[in-house]
């Protein structure tokens, strides 16, 4: 099952969504988001008899989990890379090789917040957009307002020193600069006050200021909500969950079973949306096309082609006229279409 998912990762991914070629985000060959299934752990957990194999973090609620670390093509709205781990296994451990990431975007989490690494994907001519941890606390070079105003009192101070002087109202882009190993590690980073937790946000990134704005940046770290949608379809709607087995390789076939079903239902749901001209949801798809996708499925391993072809006809009709995203306009508005982000061969 894991070969079968590394074919499918290969071969059926597709152009879903582009930035126009006139947009500052087109120039990038992929923008990837990274993201480890379940952040807790304790969705995937296995038989306790499999601690060994899997360690869990949380002894005494799972003994034996594991986690996912994904790798998310945005423009192609599927996943690019997956690995299984044990729960206890590093998430910076599992960032891919920066040679394979020229001309790429990332969108990461704080769990892979790594500056050496950073520096090495800058090198190598790629690009990131990473949320900082709470205890960050680099020297300020420059501290600029939302509106524009040039926070001198700010300069020269560490960002611990100044916290208490930034402004919760409106977001702050700084110049910050790390002294590593007597080398000078100096990024841009947007501070913005989060209302629920009662804590700034930081968002780090080597993105130009010429072409990326400070509103640019952080519509930009939205996006990465996409891949914890993917997490919540393969939850809800994959059968991911819990397998009460005793056999390592059975767990782990189930669980590669499962992501390449619902990675075969985004593939489907994809192609209706270019063959339809329409905007499909890719919840509804996970949602909704089980008894078409069944019967579609059991007559291709029948190799009854003729029966396949007729409910693959039947299963892209029906998400068509009932899988279209409910509010298309106001995805372009406050959705995930905001940045300039739209679905490709839809008219």
């Amino acid at each position: 099952m894991r070969e079968v998912l590394s074919s499918l990762l290969i071969h059926w991914l597709q152009p879903a969504q582009r930035f126009p070629p006139e947009h500052a985000f087109h120039q990038f060959k992929q923008i990837l988001m990274r993201g480890a299934a379940p952040q807790d752990g304790s969705s995937f957990a296995l038989n306790d008899s499999l601690r060994k194999t899997f360690p869990g973090r949380f002894k005494t609620i799972s003994p034996a989990a594991v986690e996912l670390h994904v790798t998310m093509d945005l423009l192609a709205d599927q996943p690019c890379r997956v690995e299984l781990t044990a729960d206890t296994h590093s998430e910076r451990a599992c960032l891919p090789d920066v040679d394979q990431l020229t001309g790429c975007l990332l969108l990461l989490d704080r769990g892979y917040f790594d500056l050496d690494w950073f520096e090495c994907l800058k090198d190598a001519g790629g690009f990131y957009i990473a949320r900082g941890k709470n205890t960050i606390n680099p020297n300020v070079v420059s501290a600029r307002r939302e509106d524009g105003k040039l926070l001198k009192a700010l300069q020269g101070k560490s960002l611990k020193a100044v916290k208490p002087q930034l402004p919760k109202r409106q977001r702050t882009e700084l110049d910050v600069a790390w002294i590593k190993d007597g080398k000078k590690i100096q990024v841009r980073l947007i501070a913005f006050w989060d209302k629920q937790e009662k804590r700034f946000t930081w968002l780090t990134t080597n993105l130009p200021s010429e072409q990326f704005s400070l509103e640019d940046i952080s519509e930009a770290y939205r996006l990465r909500w996409q891949i914890e949608l993917l997490f919540k379809e393969w939850k809800s709607y994959a059968n991911l969950h819990r397998y009460d087995t005793d056999k390592a390789p059975v767990a782990e076939g189930l669980i590669w079973a499962a992501i390449a079903a619902a990675l075969v239902k985004r593939f489907i749901c994809h192609s209706t949306q270019r063959i339809m001209g329409k905007v499909i949801s890719s919840r509804k798809t996970a949602m909704s096309c089980t008894l078409l996708f069944c019967q579609m499925m059991s007559s291709l391993m029948r190799q009854n082609r003729k029966k396949m072809r007729h409910y693959a006809r039947q299963l892209m009709i029906f998400l068509g006229n009932l899988a279209h995203r409910a509010h298309p306009k106001r995805d372009r508005v406050s959705g995930k279409f905001r940045l300039g982000l739209e679905p490709c061969e839809v008219a």
